[in-house]
């Protein structure tokens, strides 16, 4: 197949994709960040450290005693020193509520439902807001991980000895001629990291579609009723005992999905994988482990199952690694944007105005019914998982995240009238 016909599916692919695909990126790379966006917008989270910190009975004690007719599911310790730990409180009704306690002197500092920023852009960047059980709308999203590989591969196939080109910028006269030469440099630098997005996309895609690759999950276990339990901060004892090496980072307790055992996530000395790949659980009466699982325990490919979320966030290296992912993750979303322009720029000074037209209004109608549904979704989301009103300030950031976006296509396809 010649260049030239490599060079047309690229752009195709571009065109009928590419603006799905900035929705998708942009979204990705605004999550890199949710956490300490929400750090910013929420005071609850936000404290000063002074002195050691209180144990996390003591934690639990304090939601307990400020919302008493709750049920504390889990507690998740501060990422950082200036962190509130995070409690999740159950109510009768089987909702989840976020309550911020100060670490340092085991004070709540306040309260918010589960929906927030890190949650709608969890949402949005996965599945769009899919509110069915079916799944569809993960199959959607993660299906473009197929148009990553595709255009991955038909631009190193068109572009001809690109290794040499990694430092080559040409200011042209033309604007079209500019932005495709810049568009092509941006490509080369992405190359690793849009790699690694279909990679991990069509991992998720596979994972998603119920391959069973052996990841040892956690059996919900059931007592006698009755028994009692020992304390969080024993269960913790007998957990750091088990484990001496590893730095918990979240513990459900005894009496929720898992049932009568404290079940501990950490840290420990391997890398790349989420806090899930080393796991404690603990008998709840007496403290025994029951099972004791670091990552160096999962074989290929369990491993892996723990290692794609580290690697498609970027969430290993502190703010360096968020910081580089999210600037790499604004590459792609631009690519996105320039590649079905110049495509279409192109198609226009050769007079093929009237063929290309509909493709290009109807990738866009499409783009904007799916952002307009994802809002929807989010909305019908907030409703079923948040018993007391999201903060005005999460409101407005995510309104204004929306707005920005409808305004950059509205932008983008007035530019090609």
């Amino acid at each position: 197949m010649r260049a030239r016909r490599w060079f047309d599916w690229h752009s195709w692919i571009g065109v009928t994709a590419g603006l799905l695909l900035f929705v998708i990126c942009w979204s990705g790379s605004v999550a890199v960040f949710s956490e300490e966006i929400d750090w910013l917008l929420n005071p609850a989270e936000r404290v000063a450290p002074t002195g050691e910190m209180r144990s996390w009975g003591e934690w639990q004690r304090a939601a307990e005693q400020a919302y008493p007719d709750l049920r504390v599911d889990s507690i998740i310790a501060p990422r950082t020193p200036h962190d509130a730990a995070e409690l999740w409180l159950e109510t009768p009704d089987g909702k989840l509520l976020r309550t911020y306690v100060n670490p340092y002197t085991a004070e709540v500092t306040g309260q918010t439902g589960y929906f927030n920023v890190q949650r709608f852009f969890r949402s949005l960047h996965m599945s769009l807001f899919d509110p069915g059980a079916r799944g569809y709308g993960y199959y959607f999203v993660m299906s473009f991980s197929l148009v990553l590989v595709a255009s991955l591969v038909t631009s190193l196939v068109f572009y001809k000895r690109w290794w040499k080109r990694f430092f080559v910028l040409h200011i042209h006269s033309t604007a079209r001629a500019f932005w495709s030469d810049l568009h092509k440099l941006a490509g080369l630098w992405s190359l690793w990291f849009l790699a690694l997005m279909a990679i991990t996309g069509l991992w998720y895609l596979v994972e998603f579609a119920g391959v069973d690759f052996g990841y040892p999950e956690i059996t919900p276990m059931r007592g006698e009723s009755g028994i009692e339990t020992l304390s969080t901060d024993q269960l913790l004892e007998h957990a750091q005992a088990a484990a001496p090496k590893l730095q918990f980072q979240q513990m459900y307790l005894p009496g929720g999905y898992y049932g009568d055992v404290g079940v501990l996530h950490a840290q420990g000395d391997a890398v790349l994988v989420r806090n899930r790949a080393n796991t404690v659980v603990v008998d709840a009466s007496s403290g025994d482990p029951l099972l004791v699982r670091t990552a160096r325990d999962l074989g290929w490919p369990a491993r892996w199952v723990d290692t794609a979320d580290p690697l498609h966030f970027g969430n290993f290296a502190g703010l360096i690694g968020k910081t580089l992912w999210f600037l790499f993750g604004l590459l792609m979303s631009g690519l996105s944007l320039t590649g079905a322009y110049l495509h279409v720029s192109r198609q226009q000074r050769h007079q093929f105005i009237v063929p290309r037209r509909w493709p290009v209004l109807t990738a866009y109608a499409i783009t904007i019914a799916a952002l307009c549904l994802a809002c929807f979704g989010a909305v019908r989301e907030h409703s079923a998982f948040a018993p007391i009103p999201t903060s005005p300030s999460v409101w407005m950031f995510i309104g204004s995240w929306v707005t920005a976006t409808l305004a950059v296509l509205t932008v983008w396809i007035h530019k090609l009238r």
